[in-house]
């Protein structure tokens, strides 16, 4: 099994120094696809998670996990149509300033 490039970066924990185990799995595959694609919008990352796992995530989940987590960083917004309608969605990179990985 190969080695997940976000593995050696450091990982969101709470407010009480616990990593999220909920969405650690969401939070690696868009570690993932950023470090990939170098930017990506909210409904790309979506769609690209859901297709990837069974079980996949709502978009709440994938907006709360691109938000909170320091590794990830809003760069824009893009608009454009998605599925139904014409909206504007954010686009994500990753962080420059917190890619230092830790030994």
């Amino acid at each position: 099994m190969a080695s997940s490039a976000c593995s050696n970066w450091p990982v969101l924990t709470s407010t009480d120094g616990s990593d999220s185990m909920s969405t650690r799995r969401i939070r690696s595959a868009v570690c993932d696809l950023l470090i990939k694609n170098q930017q990506m919008n909210t409904v790309e990352i979506f769609d690209e998670i859901n297709m990837r796992f069974r079980w996949g995530a709502t978009m709440s989940q994938i907006g709360n996990v691109l938000a909170k987590d320091k590794r990830f960083r809003k760069v824009g917004h893009v608009r454009g149509t998605f599925r139904v309608g014409r909206y504007q969605v954010c686009l994500w990179e990753m962080n420059p300033d917190a890619l230092t990985i830790t030994a």
